[in-house]
């Protein structure tokens, strides 16, 4: 936590339930590289991967 905020902070591990229905819906709905939607909030580089593939995480309506 003390590296939140600085310029050698790797990102966040960690998503909300609000915001990864957000993530799913760019990266699954909207097409949005994985890459884009890390830096976007800010996450770590691989977060999104560990989701797995399309269709794994899916936001259910």
């Amino acid at each position: 936590m003390e590296s939140l905020g600085r310029r050698n902070h790797e990102g966040r591990r960690f998503v909300d339930v609000v915001s990864l229905k957000q993530i799913i819906s760019m990266r699954d709905e909207q097409g949005v590289s994985e890459d884009m939607i890390e830096k976007q909030f800010g996450l770590k580089k691989g977060v999104l991967g560990a989701l797995g593939p399309k269709g794994v995480v899916a936001d259910v309506r």
